[in-house]
């Protein structure tokens, strides 16, 4: 990882015309702060606009000015939901409120439970799937990494981002050696002057920042991805490769992690984490 001396701030630009924009959520003072994303990103063409996921409604406060400024005057067109798990759709009626022209867009298989009084201004769309924004298009994916089954990801064409909700998650703590598992799998206690999480880290990309704690985000991916202690990694990322395959990524954008640029490294990092949650739910199992 590369030290830096630029501080960025949310929304940031991350490529021409993808914006990420965050509100990043600590952990209980209680414990060492590990800083955990949850972002969205919203995509400009020429012709529409496009967001990605809603963050949570307590979150937007912080999140309105950032989507305003990315906007630029712009309508917001649509809003694609990755799937109904708080943290993607809970903010979905500030957003519908704010914009009324714009369209909720996703796998709208159980959107009728959770948003009835939305139905009328949905659109349902299914793997394979693509969106026009004039100058780019949006292609909907069946999500290699997913904790519901109607989850999605999307690819944009022009910048080759990738956006994989909860795939790919990571924190950001400041300090690689802290080591948030013990027997108790609570996280251990530090000095209160220690620091854990740096200035700046939550708008870094992965190439930017100092480091990166594996430990923490097995711990992050075991606790959000339950299945992932029953799956061997391999066949997992062997998935996820087929992805890139078809759809090959410059960066992928996280909906609970820092935007990765420096994918090969990452994905290494990320296979490693699923590997230690894995390893973990095996040994408790006996």
């Amino acid at each position: 990882m590369n030290e830096t001396t630029d501080v960025p701030q949310f929304p940031r630009e991350i490529s021409p015309g993808v914006f990420w924009l965050n509100y990043c959520m600590g952990t209980s003072p209680k414990t060492p702060e590990l800083h955990l994303h949850l972002s969205i990103f919203l995509v400009i063409g020429s012709e529409k606009t496009f967001l990605i996921d809603t963050s949570l409604p307590t979150m937007w406060r912080g999140i309105e000015p950032q989507l305003r400024e990315a906007l630029a005057g712009r309508k917001l067109d649509y809003i694609f939901v990755t799937h109904p798990e708080l943290p993607h759709s809970a903010g979905l009626p500030n957003l519908m409120e704010q914009f009324p022209e714009a369209t909720l867009i996703g796998d709208m298989r159980d959107y009728h439970l959770f948003f009835p009084e939305y139905m009328g201004r949905s659109q349902n769309v299914v793997p394979g799937e693509k969106l026009s924004l004039g100058d780019r298009s949006i292609t909907f994916i069946d999500a290699a990494i997913k904790d519901l089954p109607g989850t999605l990801w999307a690819y944009e064409d022009v910048t080759q981002t990738m956006f994989v909700c909860d795939g790919f998650s990571l924190t950001h703590d400041g300090d690689e050696n802290i080591d948030p598992v013990d027997v108790g799998r609570e996280l251990r206690d530090l000095e209160d002057d220690e620091p854990v999480h740096f200035e700046g880290e939550c708008a870094m990309l992965t190439s930017e920042l100092p480091s990166v704690n594996i430990k923490s985000a097995s711990l992050i991916i075991e606790r959000a991805l339950y299945w992932s202690r029953f799956v061997k990694p391999d066949l997992l990322f062997g998935d996820v490769r087929k992805l890139f395959e078809d759809y090959p990524p410059k960066l992928i954008a996280p909906s609970h992690g820092n935007v990765i640029d420096n994918i090969p490294e990452i994905e290494k990092m990320v296979i490693e984490a699923h590997e230690l949650a894995y390893a973990r739910a095996t040994e408790v199992a006996g």
